[in-house]
Parts: structure tokens; C-alpha cells; sequence
């Protein structure tokens, strides 16, 4: 994974068609590959992948106040891997359009599972469908187009207003936000946001990427980077010292 807009999510969320992808056996467990690009680094045990899953993770364990969280965007689980190293035991209910990806993690993976109900299908009708809020909403959906990567159109509606009704009033959702416009990032993330919502920004070192996280009770962004660093260096991810975190005003 590179520097820059990363292919870890090349294959993710809304395919446009049949998915290539390739398991390349490593000592930790697979990469999944689509095309030569990195769609997920699949491990055998809990443990960091040093990527912004880790953060991902991190964001979700340090602020989210209970066990129940959505993942719309399961991919290989690199997200799973570093939840459940950092001592995360929450119930997480995960969408996915491809099914190639998920059966490569059923492959591959050991003790990264624990409580794990995965759904082939759309993000935002499987959100709809969901009768019980959540303590957290992690959202990683990408759309592989000609030489580029790009959020897709759910990600900007319908999904934060579905997001937003079915958080609980304490819960937190994490956004992974890449490809902004020549406007520059604030506009792009404030797409995103709904009245009466906290926002926080984390910008990553190592990729063009931000993290946005939304709700409406986030504490004090010092206290927020705090927790998610003590998160990230229980297990010694290298993303610890590779982030800041700003107040989105």
C-alpha cells in the first residue's frame, strides 16, 4: 500500500461488474488482489495491518460507546484483524456487494471472526432493512472506475440521512472520504454532514484519505486523537504516530 490514493479499496463496495481478484498466500495469511491492486491484507490472527484500517478500527473501538456496529464495506476484513487485536469484541453486522472477497476471509482467516454476520447486498438497502440502531457505523465504500478510485454516489445520498437514523443517540459513525474535488477537502466532507451533527477530521500521513467522524455527542477532538492513538499503539500499529485529529468547523 502506497502513499497517496491507496488501491486497498479497489474492488470494494459497488463493483461494476464481476470482480477479478487473486489470493496471494503471505506468512501473516493473503492479500486479496483485484487486477494487481490490494483490496485487503487478510490475516490468520488478530493484529495490525499498519493502514488506515487500522485507524478505521481504532476510531470505532476509542469512541464508539457500545458492542453493536455496522460495517458497510466488509471487503477481505482487514478491518475485522485490527478490531479484534485492540481487544474488540463487538457484534459486527457487515454488508458487502462481493462475495469473492468474503469467501476469501472465511478462507484465510482464523481468530479474526468472533461475532461476525456478513450480507452479500447493497449497503443502503441492507441499512434500511435494519430494525436496531447501532452503537457504531463504520462506512468503506469505493467504486473502481478508468484509472481512478472514487466514493459512490450512496455514499452522498442516500447514506448519511440512513446512517444517521440508525445510530443510537451516543453512537458514532467513522467515514472513510478520498478523491475530493478541486474545491478541496472541507466541502467535500461537509457533503456528508448532517444538521445537529459533531464532526471531527483524522488526516492520515501515509494516504490520501480522510476519516470523518460524525455524531452528536464526539468529545473534544484532543481527547478523541488521544484515545484513538492508545487504541492503535495497544497493538503496536505503526499508524499510531502517522495521524492528527481537527475539529471540522
Amino acid at each position: 500500500m502506497s502513499r497517496g490514493r491507496t488501491d486497498a479499496h479497489a474492488a470494494r463496495g459497488h463493483p461494476p461488474g464481476r470482480p477479478r481478484l487473486r489470493l496471494a498466500h503471505t506468512p501473516r495469511g493473503a492479500r486479496l488482489l483485484h487486477d494487481g491492486h490490494l483490496v485487503s491484507e487478510i490475516l490468520r490472527e488478530p493484529g495490525p495491518t499498519h493502514s488506515l484500517f487500522d485507524v478505521l478500527a481504532a476510531c470505532a473501538l476509542a469512541l464508539a460507546p457500545g458492542p453493536r456496529l455496522a460495517l458497510l464495506g466488509f471487503g477481505g476484513g482487514s478491518f475485522l484483524a485490527a478490531l479484534r487485536a485492540m481487544g474488540g469484541g463487538h457484534d459486527v453486522r457487515a454488508v458487502d456487494r462481493s462475495r469473492a472477497a468474503w469467501q476469501a476471509f472465511r478462507r484465510v482467516a482464523g481468530r479474526c471472526d468472533g461475532r461476525l454476520t456478513v450480507a452479500i447486498d447493497d449497503a443502503a438497502r441492507w441499512l434500511t432493512r435494519q430494525r436496531r440502531p447501532f452503537d457504531a457505523i463504520v462506512e468503506d465504500l469505493s467504486l473502481p472506475v478508468p484509472g481512478d478510485l472514487v466514493m459512490p454516489p450512496v455514499c452522498f445520498d442516500p447514506l448519511p440521512r440512513l446512517i444517521a437514523r440508525h445510530l443510537q443517540p451516543s453512537g458514532v459513525a467513522v467515514i472513510n472520504v478520498f478523491t475530493p474535488p478541486r474545491a478541496g477537502w472541507d466541502g467535500h466532507l461537509r457533503r456528508l454532514l448532517l444538521p445537529g451533527q459533531r464532526a471531527q477530521v483524522v488526516h492520515l500521513a501515509d494516504f490520501d484519505h480522510r476519516l470523518l467522524l460524525l455524531g452528536r455527542r464526539l468529545p473534544p477532538a484532543r481527547s478523541s486523537a488521544r484515545a484513538v492513538r492508545a487504541a492503535l499503539a495497544s497493538i503496536g500499529s505503526r499508524q499510531s504516530a502517522r495521524f492528527r485529529l481537527r475539529t471540522l468547523v
